[in-house]
């Protein structure tokens, strides 16, 4: 969770510049990226980059520990195989949504600043609070990130389950783990964008 938080932020920081950043629209990525270096430096691509990498940890071990939970209480019922992972998976993804939503409030907020000197966290929280009050503040978006949030982990651990069972038989067992979590992912997240735009542009 951290090495990817690492590995990606600076195409994550592009995309929430491309959602909710009024002077960034129209522009392509690589046009944000270049642009983004341009007029703040490359490290103003890691902006933010503290509230993922501090709580991935967290929030993968949320993820999948009520996941594996909520899968073994329902693995003795009269469900469908395929209902289990996925709603061990939903379970799983509302459990995280309060924690997410107040540390993708603070990397969103870091990322679309434009400032060449960064704010701190806590000058950034002490202002939105006294902008918008305790909740808008540190919890904006929440219903819409559960909305997200739900239904992407239930689908990314229905597919992943599936793929991987469907591998083991032809593939390396690590080969067939890379492959079923690289198209869950993908399959997982894609129908969920939009919901995503609207999460960063409130947040």
């Amino acid at each position: 969770g951290i090495l990817g938080a690492l590995a990606g932020h600076p195409f994550d920081t592009a995309k929430v510049r491309l959602q909710a950043m009024p002077s960034m629209q129209g522009a392509s990525l690589t046009g944000c990226i270049a642009r983004t270096i341009r007029e703040e430096g490359f490290l103003a691509l890691y902006k933010g980059v503290l509230s993922p990498v501090g709580m991935a940890g967290f929030l993968n071990a949320i993820v999948f520990s009520v996941e594996s939970s909520s899968a073994r209480l329902l693995q003795n019922t009269d469900l469908p195989s395929t209902a289990v992972p996925f709603i061990g998976g939903c379970a799983g993804g509302f459990v995280q949504c309060p924690a997410l939503c107040f540390m993708e409030a603070a990397k969103c907020n870091m990322q679309v600043s434009g400032q060449l000197r960064a704010e701190s966290y806590m000058a950034m929280f002490h202002r939105r609070m006294a902008e918008l009050g305790l909740q808008r503040a540190l919890l904006p978006g929440f219903g819409i990130t559960v909305s997200r949030e739900v239904p992407s982990y239930g689908v990314y651990f229905l597919v992943y389950d599936t793929v991987k069972d469907t591998l083991n038989n032809n593939l390396p067992q690590m080969f067939a783990t890379l492959v079923a979590g690289g198209l869950a992912g993908v399959i997982a997240l894609s129908p969920f964008h939009p919901l995503d735009v609207v999460k960063s542009r409130l947040q």
